[in-house]
């Protein structure tokens, strides 16, 4: 009679327990559903050629980009600078000092600045340097070494202004050589009050006690005049602006985050 209650009983109903269908059945008559994966399975991983869900705190990759390579970790920030390539975008500093672009380079406002010292200079050389006191007549600079310092004002102008167009800074710091010249044949000069005349009337220079004497004699006092100043002056500029454009370079060329 059991038996005949056993056989009578559908697949369905004997696969099912008390509480319903067993975990890992399936459906009915014990074959496994179609779908999602039965109690304690892995779900399925993609195939070939499918990538896989982003983890926590990753960004997915964006359209035309390539993911990154198996064992390398993703940069979240950015493509980083190569070798050699200044970081932040900045250009690495021209030769020289130049800086980069057009215009002005960075030492310019200092070459211009000793451009003017210099035809202070050349100006200076070409006016009067010594006088007398009482006396209206003078004696010019050309008559004596303003030739000399004449020149090198000029050399001077030249180099400064070679340095801004083609904006190397060696050439206008260059420029107080010259400058330099002139500067020591305006110190001599006021220094010795006695040497352009003497030039200028070709007293040889082992008569110049006499030549002094004599015009003590005349009452001739001797002074300095405005060119003789002027050629101190602009010598001066020139140098001090030489100077400020050799250093402006050095600094450049320690780039933009210094040494």
């Amino acid at each position: 009679m059991g038996a005949m209650l056993l056989r009578s009983l559908p697949m369905s109903d004997y696969n099912q327990g008390p509480y319903g269908p067993q975990p890992g059945q399936g459906g009915p008559g014990g074959y496994p559903q179609q779908g999602g994966p039965g109690y304690g399975q892995q779900p399925q991983q993609g195939g070939y050629g499918q990538q896989p869900p982003p983890q926590y705190g990753q960004q997915p990759p964006q359209y035309g980009q390539q993911p990154p390579a198996y064992g390398q970790q993703p940069n979240p920030y950015g493509q980083q600078p190569g070798y050699g390539q200044q970081p932040g975008g900045y250009p690495p500093p021209a030769p020289g000092g130049g800086g980069a672009g057009g215009g002005l380079p960075s030492f310019g406002p200092g070459a211009i600045a000793g451009a003017v010292g210099a035809v202070i200079v050349a100006i200076g050389s070409c006016l009067a340097w010594i006088g007398a006191k009482g006396d209206s007549d003078t004696i010019k600079g050309l008559d004596g070494d303003g030739k000399w310092t004449l020149a090198a004002g000029i050399v001077a102008v030249l180099l400064f202004a070679a340095g801004i167009a083609t904006r190397k800074a060696v050439a206008s710091a260059g420029a107080g050589v010259p400058a330099l010249v002139a500067l020591g044949f305006a110190i001599w000069n006021v220094a010795d009050k006695y040497r352009l005349p003497m030039l200028k009337e070709d007293v040889p220079s082992d008569k110049k006690d006499q030549y002094k004497r004599l015009l003590e004699q005349s009452d001739v006092t001797l002074k300095v005049e405005a060119g003789l100043w002027m050629v101190l002056a602009g010598a001066v500029i020139a140098i001090a602006a030489a100077g400020f454009v050799l250093m402006t370079s050095k600094r450049n060329q320690s780039g933009p985050y210094g040494r």
